[in-house]
């Protein structure tokens, strides 16, 4: 009767319950103290892969281990037999991936790695989009799709789009930022999951109740920065907290650049794009927020260009930092708020680049309402833009926050640009004029590779007064086919989608985050079996 009376087979069929099925194949029932043989009890388990039946078998074996000792103190043995099987085959889960730009091709590789994954790809290119599906063409399908604008007005888009969305399980979305809020409006209308790579937006944060009420998913920030950045610290933060020490110094920096074997050495800016450059000019102006030593340092978006410092985290690498975003808000999220006296998150460049990208936010070069006119030169749009400011020329305009040399460095950089005759096509203001320059020249070219860099420099405390440094620190070079930007950013992507189609986040309905430990555990260990691996290093300070 011990296997009544200590619970065993109640706890034990609620765990098989929660992942997979069971069929009792034959219970054996002695008496416990008087039987000469002994009670059994022969389970065929059933589950959805090979690893949650593995997990299932985990946690009743260790559940039998528990009761083992209470049932040798009674003189009596309990054997667990599992005996496992196949569940019948399930129609694949489906997956929509909006986009099939830059780093969309590891997101396809990754899902259809298994082929209980199926993916439609839209697209405003079908080109593009049926170029990914050729990695995979049994898995997956292409749809033709501009979502850019998207045309609420037009109801046969609309339902189009909604059709789409309601037919898979979980949305992939790799369009810009701005257009995250409507995709979640109409995933959570749905009941559809999604998934995005980018920071989460005020609006998002107000769509966190319905999404729960409705059951769904929207797990943002799931890329490289955000994305692996949170997940990496979250980690050291984590393993401290377990034995009771708190984070005093944070900081964590980042950089997509380019591999230096990629680099021309005249090229002024040492950098080529490996993602939208749109993307890169926006980031780069955003204005900062961090804490150094209890104060609070704010600095708006162009002047922190200027102020970039050397970092010597690999001092093989000539790079400068500036400050990233609001890097406080970030010690609530990551639960440090009480201790933390320095918080600061960076994005890295070669050393110059700042320095320029400040003198081209000078100009007007990355300001979108000074428009330009088709055939309209380059000349005309500089002067332009210095008449607007109230100077007689750029070199003019320029020297009012730079020096001599620094005013002839931008203008130089300009010059080997390209920014010369008329502007390019599809230059309605001046910021487009300059992204489609810069792309024009610094796009990262096939056979080129880009470099990613992660850094993590974090002090601890203990009760007992012991003080310790943590250093953790990535770097991943581009393949012959993938760039290192896109990898990581769409690996971490598809890791999200496979997490919530294999339930670890049906109890975190609504607003998601990587900072879960339901997230970053399984995701760093999936990361890790991509090569997307980090190198700790700690040491004793006190």
């Amino acid at each position: 009767g011990h296997l009544f009376d200590s619970m065993f087979t109640n706890t034990a069929l609620d765990m098989v319950s929660k992942k997979g099925n069971f069929e009792i194949l034959d219970f054996i029932v002695m008496n416990t103290v008087s039987a000469q043989r002994e009670s059994q009890l022969i389970l065929d388990v059933t589950a959805d892969s090979d690893d949650v039946l593995a997990e299932i078998i985990k946690e009743i074996t260790s559940l039998g281990s528990v009761l083992e000792v209470r049932v040798q103190e009674l003189e009596k043995d309990v054997h667990l037999h599992v005996d496992t099987a196949k569940m019948p085959e399930k129609p694949p889960r489906k997956v929509l991936l909006l986009g099939s730009g830059m780093v969309a091709a590891p997101v396809v590789d990754y899902l259809t790695k298994s082929e209980d994954r199926v993916v439609t790809i839209v697209s405003d290119s079908l080109e593009a989009a049926q170029a990914l599906t050729a990695r995979s063409p049994k898995l997956t399908s292409a749809v033709e799709l501009s979502v850019e604008p998207m045309d609420a007005a037009n109801a046969e888009w609309c339902a189009h789009l909604d059709e789409l969305i309601q037919e898979n399980d979980v949305v992939i979305s790799l369009l810009p930022p701005p257009f995250h809020p409507s995709i979640a409006r109409r995933c959570i209308r749905s009941k559809t999951h999604l998934v995005t790579a980018s920071y989460v937006s005020p609006e998002m944060v107000t769509m966190h109740t319905e999404a729960k009420r409705n059951g769904v998913v929207i797990l943002n920030e799931m890329g490289l920065d955000p994305g692996i950045d949170h997940m990496s610290a979250m980690k050291l933060i984590h393993e401290a907290k377990e034995t009771g020490g708190v984070v005093t110094s944070f900081s964590s920096v980042c950089g997509g650049l380019s591999s230096p074997d990629a680099l021309l050495p005249d090229n002024p800016l040492q950098y080529s794009f490996s993602w939208s450059p749109a993307g890169v000019m926006s980031a780069a102006l955003t204005p900062a927020k961090y804490l150094r030593d209890g104060t609070v340092v704010e600095i708006d978006g162009s002047r922190k260009l200027y102020d970039a410092e050397p970092f010597k985290g690999w001092p093989s690498l000539n790079l400068e930092v500036s400050a990233n975003r609001d890097s406080i808000s970030f010690a609530d999220v990551y639960g440090i708020e009480d201790s933390v006296e320095t918080m600061f998150r960076g994005t890295l460049r070669f050393e110059g680049w700042c320095k320029l990208m400040f003198g081209f936010t000078k100009l007007g070069l990355l300001d979108a309402a000074h428009a330009a006119r088709e055939g309209q030169t380059w000349e005309e749009l500089l002067s332009g833009l210095a008449e607007k400011r109230g100077y007689g020329s750029t070199r003019d305009l320029l020297l009012n926050d730079l020096t001599h040399d620094e005013a002839d460095r931008v203008l130089a950089a300009l010059d080997w640009l390209g920014a010369s005759g008329e502007l390019p096509l599809g230059s309605e203001n001046a910021n487009a004029a300059f992204v489609n320059l810069l792309s024009d020249k610094l796009s990262l070219q096939p056979g080129e590779r880009d470099l990613v860099l992660m850094r993590h420099d974090l002090k601890f405390k203990w009760p007992n007064g012991e003080e310790r440094e943590t250093n953790s620190s990535l770097i991943a070079f581009g393949e012959h086919d993938t760039t290192a930007m896109a990898k990581t950013v769409g690996l971490t992507a598809a890791i999200g989608a496979n997490l919530i189609l294999e339930g670890h986040l049906d109890d975190k309905c609504g607003l998601a985050s990587p900072m879960m430990k339901e997230v970053f555990i399984p995701a760093l260990e999936r990361l890790e079996e991509e090569g997307i691996t980090f190198n700790e290093s700690t040491k004793l300070i006190k």
